[in-house]
């Protein structure tokens, strides 16, 4: 029998293999969420155009406001992407979430304080 060696390139993956031919096939990695998004078209891209958040993102944006309202809905659209799917359940106190938390009480200047 006669070998050879074949360098797999890297991010891919060895598919299937025919041995009567001798053909291997090569398929891309998956890759990790977090590296599949870097902006709000990429998260765009993986909700599709017809989930609810990203139509309401678009209805925004067509608006031309540009204040905090629609940097509020990207932020929407990219965390749910990021969760592939994951829903919070808030009623369960037994799940870990996570979200921001300001103490001013202590703050005389009435600026935030961490």
């Amino acid at each position: 029998m006669k070998k050879a060696k074949i360098e797999i390139q890297e991010g891919f993956e060895i598919e299937s293999f025919d041995k009567e031919k001798g053909e291997v096939t090569f398929t891309p990695k998956p890759m990790n969420i977090i590296s599949r998004i870097k902006t709000i078209d990429d998260a765009v891209k993986i909700l599709g155009d017809e989930d609810p958040d990203v139509k309401d993102y678009w209805k925004i944006e067509s608006t031309g406001i540009t204040s905090h309202v629609i940097w509020h809905q990207k932020l929407i659209v990219i965390t749910k992407a990021l969760n592939e799917g994951w829903v919070p359940d808030w009623e369960n106190g037994e799940s870990d979430k996570y979200f921001n938390w300001w103490n001013m009480s202590d703050s005389s200047s009435g600026r935030f304080s961490f």
